[in-house]
């Protein structure tokens, strides 16, 4: 296994993964990937609320019922776990495969769908990697969404509104310091995604551990590269998402894939022996 001593300056990743952006089929075909994963997140987002205000009518819900609601915003993020999650690992494999041949068809996106193993495998390395940000980013917009307007119902005044907006700007911050303590220790999962798609036969807790045990050694050096992102990831919320599912995910995963290609050279040479015309 290539040691993290051996890893490529970042600047020289960026450098690769943006000259493959810039062939127009492989940007397009990571796009469309990354459109149609937003797509189906809105759906599903637009369904539950369709559900909730039609239930609200038929006074099967009550609008005051916080355990109802959790209930149903369960039920819902786990229809998008089941309809996402084969998916964005698709999109994931797609862009690995880009990276070794530009010409990957844009189906191999659908992979995960092939048979019932690879779906529940894919939902089940999804789970492992995207469960805790997820709990964070639901945790911290319902603080900003539902707990922090209380401020200003309490007192709807210039008083209640600047305590609100001083209130806003706290909780950005917290966020964005715990955001950042929780990306350290979790850049130890940083390489499991890879590995994963990069072979079938290697189950989701040896990819969880080989991530682990290669990436503990350089944890630092992987926390700066992956936090280099945020200024795109912020430039990204401006633009109100969209530059961040025209450019800035493809951009990322692209880099992902070389910079793991350089950490685990050796098991990745493996890897692509396994993975046959057939396979594919």
């Amino acid at each position: 296994m290539t040691e993290i001593g051996s890893f490529p300056e970042p600047r020289e990743i960026k450098r690769k993964a943006r000259e493959l952006l810039g062939q127009r089929n492989v940007i397009l075909k990571l796009i469309f990937a990354s459109v149609l994963c937003w797509i189906i997140n809105i759906a599903v987002e637009l369904a539950e609320t369709c559900v909730y205000y039609t239930a609200l009518q038929l006074c099967i819900l009550d609008a005051g019922s916080e355990i109802q609601l959790f209930v149903l915003t369960l039920v819902f993020e786990l229809v998008a776990l089941l309809c996402v999650a084969a998916m964005a690992m698709g999109t994931v494999r797609l862009a690995w495969l880009l990276t070794k041949d530009p010409g990957t068809r844009l189906t191999e996106m659908f992979y995960y769908w092939h048979s019932p193993k690879r779906y529940f495998r894919s939902i089940l390395i999804f789970l492992s990697v995207a469960a805790l940000p997820k709990l964070f980013l639901f945790s911290l917009s319902y603080v900003i969404f539902d707990i922090l307007p209380l401020i200003y119902l309490n007192t709807p005044n210039i008083t209640g509104l600047i305590a609100y907006f001083f209130a806003l700007i706290g909780v950005f911050i917290v966020g964005f310091l715990l955001g950042a303590l929780l990306l350290l220790p979790y850049s130890l999962l940083s390489s499991a995604v890879a590995l994963f798609v990069k072979s079938d036969k290697r189950s989701v807790g040896a990819c969880i551990f080989q991530s682990a045990r290669a990436t503990r050694s350089g944890l630092t050096r992987i926390f700066k590269f992956r936090f280099s992102f945020v200024p795109l990831i912020l430039l990204s919320v401006v633009t109100v998402g969209v530059l961040l599912v025209i450019y800035a995910v493809p951009y990322m995963l692209v880099s992902y894939f070389y910079y793991n290609a350089a950490l685990f050279e050796d098991e990745i040479s493996a890897a692509d022996m396994e993975v046959t015309f057939d396979e594919r």
